[in-house]
């Protein structure tokens, strides 16, 4: 996986995204790699209530990949995936060693995704809760 030890915004994020996405065996080193900083109680801390929207993202990441959910729009994939690339990036607009403060940015970056993307966030919860309720919301 591409990864910067130099700064990364999240234009080069986007353009790291089509590289991880490329191969399976990258998105899912991303994907791990997220999923271990959220298990950190200083990341869980600092990214407060975006906690759950992080989660979002990668459960949409991974029903891509698997498959099941294929209803997101590519450039809506390659965002969510630069933001995910941002988030585990530790040097960006404010390096994410700086206690306290480090991933302030980074759920600005995930606040940000939210909101520009919700009805395909919200489109993918319909379906999600569809799975469990047996009604199809996919193509709506």
């Amino acid at each position: 996986m591409v990864l910067r030890k130099k700064f990364t915004s999240f234009n080069s994020a986007k353009k790291d995204a089509e590289q991880v996405l490329e191969s399976d065996e990258r998105t899912k080193s991303l994907i791990e790699k997220v999923l271990g900083l959220l298990k950190s109680k200083r990341v869980t801390r600092e990214i407060g209530k975006l906690l759950a929207n992080f989660r979002v993202l990668v459960e949409m990441i991974k029903a891509y990949l698997k498959g099941d959910y294929k209803e997101i729009p590519w450039n809506v994939f390659i965002s969510i995936v630069a933001g995910l690339i941002y988030f585990i990036a530790p040097i960006d607009a404010i390096p994410d060693f700086i206690f306290g403060i480090g991933y302030a940015d980074d759920s600005a970056v995930i606040a940000f995704l939210f909101k520009s993307l919700s009805d395909e966030i919200e489109a993918f919860q319909r379906w999600k809760d569809s799975k469990d309720s047996g009604t199809d919301y996919s193509t709506e």
